[in-house]
């Protein structure tokens, strides 16, 4: 697991790699893992193995706003950040409309769930299954997934970075995706054709990230974004609203090129920067000077340089320059 960590040059690569490796770490058959933004903790990225389309998307329904045992977004603030629906629910599994509904239908058993967490955040999470004869997972097994949870971690933070960049050639402009509350596309522009073919491997035929914030802006009512970093090394902005007509409920899906200032939180996480050598680190790509940058944010010509010192070990950069070529052009 861990070579397969480290030697993973992007997160496709990483999460290409996992399911074999857990599934040979605990003994499991159906894998689901995903890369998760830190802030938002919307899905960037996903693989997974023995899952049909079909199975994907009820999942992906029932993971927001429905309550149930075990969710991705309460394990990632958990103190544990491994648990099983059999110890969940004191193996009682009915107890769960996740079991009820998807789980048990498909002939499964247990379910296992991690969230892989470095510096305090979440940057992927693992889902594994057994199947119906199966024994439930272990103490042991809780264990070994505890154990390379902060490896898998570090390198899914690792990667968040690699192949950003920003392209010279034309870049498609805005497009729009709209689903209905079942989460089936009902229509969409070309040029958000263009971006779904961009945005890596699709979960129950759509990329994992619209998914993502599809779901949850229907079960929250709220708008939902996550910045990504696109198969051809852009940056794109996934957002998504709801919509009410006549016909029930809607939700529509922007895509559109994004700065990666837009994504500078979630950059900032991946590098461990302070919010204060986050704000002078947008002011550096935002080409304000040192002078201007003290000026701005009220402190010192000599503190925004001690900041910048910080800004560039963290950042193994020598200088502005190196900087703005780390973020803008990965």
């Amino acid at each position: 697991m861990e070579r397969a960590a480290v030697a993973a040059p992007d997160t496709d690569a990483l999460l290409g790699a996992i399911p074999s490796a857990v599934q040979q770490l605990v003994g499991c058959g159906p894998v689901f893992a995903a890369a998760s933004d830190p802030l938002s903790l919307h899905f960037t990225r996903a693989a997974r193995r023995e899952i049909s389309d079909a199975a994907a998307a009820q999942f992906m329904a029932l993971e927001a706003g429905t309550p149930d045992v075990v969710k991705f977004r309460e394990l990632a603030v958990s103190r544990d950040p491994v648990d099983s629906l059999m110890n969940a629910t004191d193996s009682t599994p009915d107890m769960s409309r996740r079991w009820r509904e998807v789980i048990e239908p498909l002939g499964w058993g247990d379910e296992l769930r991690v969230a892989c967490r470095d510096g305090g955040r979440t940057w992927g999470f693992l889902c594994l299954h057994r199947g119906g004869g199966e024994a439930a997972f272990s103490g042991d097994d809780a264990a070994a997934l505890r154990e390379v949870s902060p490896i898998l971690a570090a390198a899914f933070r690792r990667t968040a970075l690699a192949g950003a960049g920003v392209r010279d050639d034309a870049t498609p402009g805005p497009g729009v995706v709209v689903l209905d509350d079942e989460l089936v596309v009902t229509s969409m522009s070309g040029t958000a054709a263009q971006w779904l073919e961009t945005l890596g491997p699709a979960d129950a035929g759509l990329p994992i990230a619209l998914m993502s914030v599809a779901v949850h802006a229907l079960s929250s009512g709220d708008p939902q974004t996550v910045a990504v970093i696109t198969r051809d090394r852009r940056w794109l902005s996934v957002h998504a609203s709801v919509l009410h007509g006549p016909d029930g409920r809607s939700v529509a899906v922007l895509l559109q090129p994004a700065h990666p200032i837009d994504a500078l939180p979630s950059l900032a996480a991946a590098m461990h920067l302070t919010p204060r050598e986050t704000e002078v680190t947008e002011a550096v790509l935002r080409g304000l000077s040192d002078r201007a940058i003290a000026r701005t944010l009220a402190i010192s010509e000599y503190t925004v340089q001690d900041h910048l010192k910080h800004v560039y070990a963290k950042t193994n950069t020598r200088g502005r320059a190196e900087l703005a070529a780390r973020l803008l052009l990965g």
